[in-house]
């Protein structure tokens, strides 16, 4: 016969599990605005009813169960999401870099527009046709000479502001990899006080959640593939990344086993000329890598599979058409440079300049309009010569003697006639080339 007492202590197991799933309750909205908190509930399972192992027990009637306990505290959370939030939101994080560095590149080219290297350009040429209207005129020569150098000086000013964006770059992408090795290194000390925790059985629900938390933080700026697998009784993480050394070989990099744990690096390579480079070249540490790096076999980075620091190397380093970063477009406006002040001096220096009898300066031929030497974006600049005097702006065909070709303006022409030519790369005009480039 069952004692009186049997149904107390249904009642009893009853209590204390609800009890239980009160604490677990007012835990998780203790926690409601906490970062990275996953909500958590209890886990039960019916008690089965005492059986008598007697043969001789009795078989009749129905059997009432002991009433409940308490087997686990779980996490509500799927893991398959978590992976594909990590995975997602790496590819993101890269994206959102390159979409940001970007915006401030087209603010800083911003064509078309009234600041753009193409409306400068067109009132250099505007003032050029004025003065083949007055070619002798000092004042339209001195005012042609003006918006040459506002011409110069706006396309050394927007090549200095790219090369400020690399920079900023290489700035976040130094402070990225000191984030990162915090990441990396909270993770396996995580996983080792799991380790710990749970030895005794328990589930530690919330050390899980704050190392979850540090793996969506971890996503956010390299792309990992990561499992938790059993290794002597006890759950091992561990954190993988897909990488390309700097000779474009395809590797698989162990950040995290368990407790053991890799970080990287930045370091300045030294060029062959001896210099080091002007940006931070970065490694990780690699046992298999027979080079060494600052101490420790450590392999060395070209780039990464996705996230944020993938998302600055690009944008730092990117300079083709499959990889658009800020060297691409520092490149293209070196390349309208070029062929803009190379085609602009052939001509000018096949006319001859007005002379200053005041000073006892003839005619000449032979002057370059630009500095031959400045042939690149963050060098370009206007021939001391033709600054210091603008009667050495050369607007004749021919040598101009007193009277005699004082109003040749032919060179000139030729010169407005490149406006409209196919000079840069033999397929674009210059503004052409400016509106296919940004």
């Amino acid at each position: 016969m069952r004692s009186t007492f049997y149904g107390f202590e249904i009642s009893k197991s009853g209590l204390s599990y609800n009890q239980k799933a009160l604490d677990v309750t007012a835990h998780n909205v203790a926690n409601a605005e906490t970062k990275g908190y996953v909500r958590q509930r209890t886990v039960g399972t019916s008690v089965a009813p005492s059986i008598n192992m007697s043969q001789l027990a009795n078989l009749t009637g129905n059997k009432v169960g002991a009433g409940v306990n308490l087997i686990d505290i779980v996490g509500v959370r799927d893991t398959f999401l978590d992976r594909q939030f990590r995975k997602e939101n790496s590819i993101y994080a890269e994206w959102q870099v390159k979409a940001e560095t970007l915006s401030f590149a087209e603010d800083i080219l911003r064509e078309p527009s009234d600041t753009g290297i193409n409306a400068i350009l067109n009132q250099f040429f505007n003032n050029l046709e004025e003065l083949s209207k007055n070619v002798g005129s000092k004042d339209i020569r001195t005012s042609f000479m003006e918006q040459a150098v506002r011409l110069t000086e706006t396309i050394r000013f927007k090549a200095s502001a790219l090369e400020d964006i690399q920079k900023e770059m290489d700035f976040r992408l130094e402070k990225s990899v000191a984030q990162v090795n915090e990441y990396i290194k909270n993770i396996a000390a995580l996983n080792e006080q799991i380790a710990r925790f749970e030895s005794n059985g328990l589930r530690a629900n919330d050390l899980r959640d704050k190392r979850d938390l540090l793996l969506d933080q971890l996503s956010e700026y390299v792309g990992i593939q990561y499992r938790e697998e059993t290794v002597d009784g006890k759950d091992v993480l561990k954190v993988n990344m897909t990488i390309k050394d700097e000779t474009g070989t395809e590797r698989e990099i162990a950040l995290i086993d368990h407790d053991k744990y890799f970080t990287f690096g930045t370091y300045h390579k030294t060029l062959p000329d001896g210099s080091k480079d002007f940006f931070h070249s970065l490694y990780i540490q690699d046992p298999s890598s027979g080079t060494v790096i600052d101490g420790v076999n450590a392999t060395e980075i070209g780039s990464f599979s996705s996230g944020k620091l993938k998302g600055y190397m690009d944008m730092r380093d990117g300079d083709s058409e499959d990889n658009k970063g800020i060297p691409y477009y520092i490149r293209q406006l070196d390349t309208f440079v070029e062929n803009f002040v190379e085609k602009f001096n052939e001509v000018h220096r096949s006319g001859w300049s007005y002379p200053n009898l005041s000073e006892g300066v003839l005619s000449q031929t032979g002057i370059d309009f630009f500095d031959p030497n400045g042939l690149t974006a963050s060098t370009m600049r206007v021939n001391d010569a033709i600054v210091k005097n603008v009667y050495n702006i050369a607007g004749s065909s021919e040598e101009v003697n007193q009277l005699i070709n004082s109003g040749n303006n032919e060179n000139i022409l030729s010169l407005l006639e490149l406006r409209d030519g196919k000079n840069v790369l033999g397929s674009f005009d210059f503004e052409e080339y400016l509106r296919s480039v940004y």
